[in-house]
């Protein structure tokens, strides 16, 4: 299975139809210019994907796509736990 970050960024670029090799963990979620409904697709995708729930206060902090997919993985982590 891909890891969160993989998964995160295949998520936003066919969300906005860019180009995968524009996105990386250091891309400044602000610079993606995704607006709410492009949010909110990604996260059902990998919610879907990872059996996850994620709420929107999560990622509110996030500056970089690096910064949402570490929430990614503790939301993963805390699954596996409980």
């Amino acid at each position: 299975m891909p890891d969160s970050l993989d998964l995160l960024v295949d998520a936003v670029c066919r969300v906005k139809d860019i180009d995968r090799n524009s996105v990386s963990a250091t891309t400044a979620i602000e610079d993606l210019l995704m607006d709410s409904l492009d949010e909110v697709e990604v996260m059902m995708f990998l919610e879907d994907e990872l059996g996850i729930e994620i709420d929107q206060a999560q990622i509110e902090s996030c500056v970089t796509v690096g910064d949402f997919a570490a929430v990614i993985d503790r939301l993963v982590a805390r699954r596996k736990q409980g």
